[in-house]
C-alpha cells in the first residue's frame, strides 16, 4: 500500500498527466451529457461499437411529449439514408443485375433529363454524386406534391446539367431519387418493401423503416425541435417534403448499432459482401472524398451527415479501430452540427484523449443576431425621427444627389427579398419557409432590415414632398 501512493504521489509530483478516459459506457454518458447540458439540446441517442461488439448504446433528454429519449426511441436520421440506398444498389450490383458504369438510362428510360449528356450518366456517378445534377441547375427547396420515386424521377424532366458528367462531384438529393427508383425498377418491389426485406430484416433493424414523404406517419416518431434566440421549440417537420431515397429512414440508435458493426468490420456478411462495402466506402469522385453515400475525410475516418428541419445525425467509421459511432439529435441548431460535434468527442474517447466540452454556440450566434436585430431597429427609429431634417438638408440639390443618398436602402431591401436567390446561387438551397425552422432569429433580422430600409425610404420621400408643397404653398 505505501508504494502504490508513493508512486501515485511521484506521479502527482512528477506532472505527469493523468490517463485519458477510456471509451466505456460511464465516459460516454458524462461526455455526451455534458454536452446536451452545455448546447442545451432536447434530446440525443447514440451508438458506439468495435467490430461485431456493442460499446454503448443509450439515450439523453426527451422528445417533444416529453418522454425520455432512449436507444429504442424512433428518430429521424435524414441524408445518412443515403449509405443505405447506396447498399441496396450494390446488392442488385453483385446479383449482376445492375452494373456500375453503365447507363443508368439503360436501367430507367423513364428518366428524362433536358440535357443530351444525361445519356452518359452512370449509375456510380449517380451513387458518387457526379453525374451533374446540381441545386442552381434544379432546386429543390419549392417542390411540393411529390408522394413517390416514381413522381420524383418524373419531376426531373427536362432538368439541366451544371456540368459534364464525372467532372465534379454536386451533392443533391435527387441524384438519391434517381438510385432509389433505379433499386424499385430493376427488382421490382417499391423502395420501402426492398429495404425492409433485403436490409433492414436481414441486419435484425426490426423498428427500422423508411418514407417517402416528410409527412408520412412513422409509430412512435414524436415532432422535433426547433431554435430560437436560444430556447428549443416544439415544431412538427416541414410538410410535403420529399425524403424517399436520399433521406426518409427512420431508425433508432439500437438498429444503428448492428448497421455500424456491417460497416466497421467491412466484412461484409449476408446482406452485402465485404468488397462492396469496400466500393461504398472508397472515393471515386474527383476530389477524392465521397464514395458511395459516404465521405472519406482521412485514411481513418468515414463519415456522413444527415440534416432535415427538426431532426440532425451524423455517423462515423473509424476503419483501423473497427470502431462506429452513430449520433442522433431530435433539433437541428442555427450554425452548429451538433451530431458531428459530438461523434467527434467520441472519436476523440475512441483514441484515449479527453475531448473538449461543448460551447453554446447556436445561442451565442442567437444573442448576436438579436444584438443586430435590435441595433437595426434603433438606427431605423433614429432615420425617421430625422427625415424632415434629412428633406430641409437634401433642399436645392440635384434630384441624381438625392437618389444617390437613398440607393443604399433600397439595396438593402432588395437584398432581403432576393435572399433566395442569393443562397442559391451560392450553392445553398432555401427558401424564407425552411429559414422560419433552420434559423427565426436570422430571418428576423433580415425582415427588420427590409422593413426599417423601405420605412426610412418612404418617410425621407414623403418629408421631401411636404417641404416642397410648403415651398410652393408659401410663394404663391
Amino acid at each position: 500500500m505505501l508504494r502504490i501512493t508513493a508512486a501515485v504521489l511521484l506521479v502527482v509530483l512528477s506532472g505527469v498527466p493523468a490517463p485519458a478516459p477510456a471509451m466505456t459506457p460511464q465516459t460516454i454518458d458524462r461526455y455526451v451529457a455534458e454536452y446536451r447540458k452545455n448546447a442545451r439540446l432536447p434530446g440525443i441517442a447514440i451508438a458506439v461499437t468495435q467490430g461485431e461488439r456493442v460499446v454503448h448504446v443509450a439515450g439523453y433528454g426527451h422528445d417533444a411529449s416529453g418522454s425520455p429519449i432512449t436507444g429504442r426511441t424512433p428518430m429521424r436520421i435524414a441524408s445518412m439514408s443515403k449509405s443505405f440506398t447506396a447498399l441496396a444498389v450494390m446488392q442488385l450490383v453483385e446479383k449482376r443485375r445492375v452494373r456500375l458504369d453503365r447507363p443508368i438510362v439503360d436501367y430507367l428510360p423513364e428518366l428524362a433529363l433536358g440535357d443530351p449528356r444525361a445519356e452518359r450518366i452512370t449509375v456510380r456517378q449517380v451513387l458518387n454524386q457526379t453525374s451533374g445534377l446540381s441545386k442552381v441547375s434544379f432546386p429543390t427547396a419549392d417542390l411540393a406534391g411529390i408522394g413517390s420515386l416514381r413522381e420524383a424521377v418524373a419531376r426531373l424532366r427536362g432538368a439541366k446539367l451544371a456540368g459534364e458528367p464525372g467532372a465534379a462531384h454536386r451533392y443533391h438529393n435527387a441524384n438519391y431519387w434517381i438510385a432509389g427508383r433505379l433499386v424499385e425498377v430493376v427488382s421490382g418491389q417499391p423502395f420501402a418493401t426492398y429495404l425492409q426485406r433485403h436490409v433492414f430484416q436481414p441486419l435484425g433493424m426490426r423498428s427500422t423503416t423508411s418514407v417517402d414523404n416528410s409527412s408520412d406517419h412513422v409509430p412512435g416518431l414524436a415532432d422535433g425541435f426547433t431554435f430560437a434566440y436560444g430556447f428549443a421549440l416544439a415544431n412538427r417537420e416541414l410538410p410535403d417534403r420529399f425524403v424517399g431515397g436520399s433521406g426518409g429512414v427512420v431508425t433508432t440508435a439500437e438498429d444503428l448499432a448492428r448497421w455500424l458493426s456491417l460497416h466497421a468490420g467491412a466484412r461484409g456478411n449476408r446482406t452485402v459482401t465485404g468488397a462492396s462495402l469496400r466500393e461504398m466506402h472508397t472515393p471515386s469522385d474527383p476530389r477524392g472524398m465521397y464514395g458511395f453515400g459516404w465521405y472519406r475525410e482521412s485514411p481513418q475516418r468515414i463519415a456522413h451527415s444527415g440534416a432535415l428541419f427538426t431532426y440532425t445525425s451524423f455517423q462515423l467509421i473509424m476503419p483501423g479501430a473497427k470502431y462506429g459511432i452513430a449520433v442522433l439529435c431530435n433539433s437541428r441548431a442555427s450554425v452548429v452540427d451538433d451530431p458531428a460535434a459530438i461523434a467527434e468527442g467520441l472519436a476523440e474517447l475512441a483514441t484515449g484523449r479527453s475531448p473538449a466540452s461543448a460551447a453554446p454556440l447556436a445561442l451565442r450566434a442567437d444573442l448576436v443576431v438579436g444584438a443586430l436585430t435590435l441595433l437595426v431597429l434603433a438606427l431605423g427609429a433614429a432615420m425617421l425621427m430625422r427625415a424632415r431634417r434629412w428633406a430641409d438638408r437634401r433642399a436645392g440639390r440635384p434630384v441624381w444627389s438625392t437618389a444617390l443618398r437613398l440607393l443604399p436602402y433600397l439595396l438593402a431591401v432588395a437584398l432581403v427579398v432576393c435572399f433566395p436567390v442569393i443562397m442559391l446561387a451560392l450553392g445553398v438551397d432555401l427558401n424564407w419557409r425552411q429559414l422560419v425552422y433552420v434559423w427565426p432569429a436570422l430571418l428576423v433580422l433580415l425582415a427588420a432590415s427590409a422593413l426599417m430600409a423601405a420605412a426610412v425610404i418612404a418617410m425621407r420621400l414623403v418629408s421631401m414632398r411636404r417641404r416642397l408643397r410648403s415651398r410652393i404653398g408659401s410663394s404663391g
